[in-house]
């Protein structure tokens, strides 16, 4: 009687170990891991790990090298209010490549339309073309007018820093009044294609990037040499934004388009005549 128990004992250990020998066990520890019988054999049917990648599925705009802001037109939300920052966030979005693009037909006014195949006007560069000019004008004016002073009144020089904010909250002003001005006359003279008022901003943002590099060059201690830099950086100014505005019914119409160009002039000279009297003088 003893061996028989003995011998179910046996049998009953055999099967409990097979049992256990057979229960797999998970190599990899997430979604993409195959089982592995503790006897060292992998099945054969076991799944393959997924690829992390595939480089036939890399379709993305950087991949494709399209421009951020083409992937969406510069169109605010029908639900927003022009008092919102959600009506003029889509007016930012623009990339390095492309505000280097429109910086570099600045100094090309010739080159027209400005906005062209389909693009856009934009208010990140002409923002920040009018806060580094408001900078610029009253910093290099200051350290300008150090260069022109006598040498014994240096040790008695000041920094006019009240210039700073008068340059900015000027700046800032003309940014949003002139356009303004151009947008009512040109609604005014009733032309059948009028541009909009983001675009006249965007436009006359733009046309103001010829007087940065003019103030740089206004450093040097000329009086002839700083008026023939600001002369030029009034011409390529003036010439950007009249040849963008005085197209179409404008052009054809002198009565309609003579005077907005005559404004655009008038803004843009007493703009050359602030920067050198006021600034570099």
């Amino acid at each position: 009687m003893g061996d028989y128990a003995a011998g179910i004992e046996d049998e009953l250990a055999s099967a409990i170990t097979s049992e256990l020998m057979d229960i797999p066990v998970d190599v990899m520890g997430d979604d993409n891991a195959y089982d592995l019988p503790i006897d060292g054999r992998i099945d054969a049917a076991a799944p393959e790990p997924l690829e992390l990648g595939d480089a036939n599925q890399e379709q993305t705009l950087i991949r494709q090298n399209v421009p951020l802001s083409n992937a969406k037109a510069a169109t605010p939300p029908s639900d927003a209010s022009c008092f919102s920052l959600a009506y003029y966030q889509p007016f930012f979005d623009v990339d390095t490549d492309q505000e280097f693009d429109r910086l570099l037909r600045t100094l090309k006014p010739w080159d027209t339309p400005f906005y062209r195949n389909g693009e856009k006007p934009d208010l990140y560069g002409p923002f920040w073309i009018t806060t580094t000019l408001a900078f610029m004008m009253a910093a290099f004016g200051n350290f300008a007018r150090f260069l022109s002073s006598e040498s014994d009144a240096k040790g008695h020089w000041h920094s006019d820093v009240q210039k700073i904010s008068n340059a900015a909250s000027g700046g800032y002003a003309c940014l949003i009044v002139v356009p303004l001005i151009l947008y009512g006359l040109i609604k005014y003279a009733g032309t059948a294609s009028q541009p909009s008022y983001i675009e006249l901003m965007s436009l006359y943002g733009y046309s103001l990037f010829p007087y940065i590099p003019a103030c740089i060059l206004n450093v040097i201690p000329f009086g002839w040499f700083r008026w023939i830099v600001v002369l030029v950086a009034f011409c390529f100014s003036t010439a950007l934004l009249a040849k963008n505005v005085w197209v179409g019914e404008l052009q054809n119409d002198n009565n309609k388009g003579l005077p907005i160009i005559g404004l655009i002039v008038c803004f843009h000279a007493a703009l050359a005549l602030l920067l050198r009297i006021y600034f570099f003088n």
